[in-house]
């Protein structure tokens, strides 16, 4: 019998908030707890004697004494786990966590383009309790599946929208994931935006951690970005996560996808890196690639950017200067404390990479911004669907 979700659903937000300050902080003392929360002993005895008795938290021993008897420890129950599926365009990533949010599993699948959601949901809920039988995870001890979606979502309903379909098929218009997974599995479901589940994961547990704000920018096939401030996400009007891509920069730019001119990714996906590199190549310019100039791919321009290949080192500096102008404006507006750079754009190129930092650090108005890369042992977007399950538990929301 899956965990039921109801549990803490049912939870009064005195008593979530403090599930939420230990599985944040845990192992944490009675006092921290108390202090933090602003509760009289006694109100928060009561509260702790109720999450030990659901098995939402434990008592783990005690930490030092200054004086007097040493204070208990709490910290969430041990047994309790998370599923995710982030999924895209080429691939799916189903990630296990415990309750907080560390890594048991995480496996890598290729995407069917020819799935209907149907067919995807019944393939990965299979493979869902293959992993969990594979790493001796009772399905009862299960808290629910987060589900990471690539492209445009409607929070409202759980429906997905229009960019997935550009690279799925037409079934996938209007299906909701979370009442698909929910039939063919018996957890509860949340979903949520990757990128931002990316930059909340990213605030919570790894990079991003001590930070107000935190942007989390993915450079790959498409451009895009999430936000989150103080635990909470800033969502865009339509539930796009290709906002920060579809910024003008150029006003007489070239036509994008999206139907307007000059966006930041007209210029710095990896799709319009390789057709201006065919491009220029029609035109004549020469490259250090030998290779039909049709075949050439991302990994080729990068390593012969490195290199020295004059051509490929333009293409790269131009994409990285129009991400860093598109970076400024965000900056200037949302004002992120750090900056993390994610995907496999900035995975492959230092050069594009450094340009957008050196653009954007001269165009923002503050110059108290850290930049880094995101931690490459750490896929803040896999794991990101479970801190969607996660936080939804803790908070009962993820969005302003």
């Amino acid at each position: 019998m899956p965990f039921d979700f109801k549990t803490i659903e049912s939870l009064s937000d005195t008593a979530r908030n403090v599930l939420n300050q230990i599985q944040k902080d845990g192992p944490i003392t009675k006092q921290k707890i108390a202090e933090q929360q602003q509760l009289t002993m006694s109100t928060l005895n009561r509260i702790l004697a109720s999450l030990e008795q659901e098995n939402l938290i434990i008592t783990l021993g005690v930490a030092e004494s200054s004086g007097g008897r040493p204070p208990l420890l709490y910290d969430v129950f041990p047994k309790r786990y998370v599923v995710g599926v982030s999924f895209g365009a080429l691939r799916f990533n189903l990630t296990i966590t415990d309750f907080k949010n560390r890594v048991i599993s995480d496996q890598r699948f290729p995407m069917e383009t020819s799935f209907t959601p149907e067919e995807f949901v019944s393939h990965v809920s299979s493979l869902i309790f293959e992993q969990l039988e594979a790493n001796h995870i009772d399905a009862k001890d299960v808290l629910g599946i987060g589900i990471g979606i690539f492209g445009a979502l409607d929070y409202e309903t759980g429906i997905l929208t229009r960019p997935i379909i550009l690279y799925l098929n037409e079934h996938w218009i209007g299906a909701n994931l979370c009442e698909l997974f929910e039939k063919a599995t018996g957890y509860i479901c949340k979903s949520d935006i990757s990128v931002n589940a990316a930059a909340l994961t990213e605030q919570y547990y790894s990079m991003g951690a001590g930070y107000s704000n935190v942007l989390y920018l993915n450079c790959g096939v498409t451009i895009r970005a999430g936000f989150a401030s103080n635990g909470r996400l800033i969502r865009t009007k339509d539930g796009q996560d290709t906002a920060f891509g579809h910024m003008g920069i150029c006003i007489d730019g070239e036509r994008c996808s999206c139907g307007n001119y000059g966006c930041v990714e007209c210029y710095s996906s990896i799709h319009s890196i390789l057709k201006r590199f065919l491009s220029a190549s029609k035109l004549g310019r020469i490259s250090s690639i030998r290779k039909n100039p049709t075949d050439v791919t991302i990994q080729d321009i990068c390593q012969a950017a490195e290199e020295g290949d004059l051509l490929c080192s333009e293409l790269l500096t131009h994409a990285g200067m129009c991400i860093g102008y598109g970076l400024s404006n965000y900056i200037n507006f949302l004002g992120p404390e750090i900056v993390i750079f994610s995907g496999l754009l900035m995975d492959l190129s230092p050069l594009c990479y450094e340009t957008a930092v050196e653009t954007a650090t001269k165009r923002a108005v503050s110059d108290n911004i850290r930049f880094v890369k995101a931690n490459p042992e750490y896929d803040s977007i896999a794991v990101g669907a479970c801190t969607i399950l996660i936080e939804n538990l803790l908070t009962g929301r993820l969005g302003v």
